[in-house]
């Protein structure tokens, strides 16, 4: 279904300032406060905001703001949350094992014209998407509460496509 006219998943998830590396850092600390009760989307979050950018910014030697860091987790649940939904409309279905999404090409121009953010998962499905199903997830979703990490799931080595 490769369509030349939508850009792989980088050009939408990553840029100058928002690595991989540094993204899968972010989510970690972020599943780290949640297993330790001291983090939940729809509470007032700023200072465990203030606390990641402090942290992600001195490890990788950084200067983000904390708009841009909050701006970074909005994008991650808006990921979630667009990509729950097309897994739950039915019309495509997510291959697991080779992170590919699958749908009848006319379908799925109908969709993005209405989603833009779909787009992105035109080529790979969403690599990261049991970890932000663990921070987004509505609290009536069965979801485990374990210790599993963004580190744990996902390999951060820079040349890996899938996230």
């Amino acid at each position: 279904m490769a369509n030349p006219g939508y850009p792989f998943q980088d050009r939408y998830f990553y840029g100058e300032k928002w690595s991989k590396p540094i993204t899968l850092y972010l989510i970690d600390m972020l599943l780290t406060e949640k297993h330790l009760g001291q983090w939940q989307w729809n509470d007032s979050n700023t200072l465990t905001i203030m606390a990641a950018r402090d942290r992600v910014n001195a490890h990788f030697e950084k200067e983000f703001r904390f708009n841009e860091v909050l701006g970074r987790v909005r994008l991650f649940k808006t990921r979630f949350e667009t990509f729950d939904f097309i897994m739950r409309s039915g019309f495509a279905q997510w291959d697991r094992e080779t992170n590919t999404v699958h749908a009848p090409t006319q379908l799925w121009n109908q969709w993005t014209q209405s989603h833009p953010l779909s787009m992105a998962y035109l080529y790979n499905g969403e690599g990261l998407f049991d970890v932000l199903k663990r921070l987004f997830a509505p609290p009536n979703e069965d979801v485990p509460d374990n210790n599993i990490t963004a580190v744990g799931v996902i390999d951060i080595s820079s040349d890996d496509e899938d996230i």
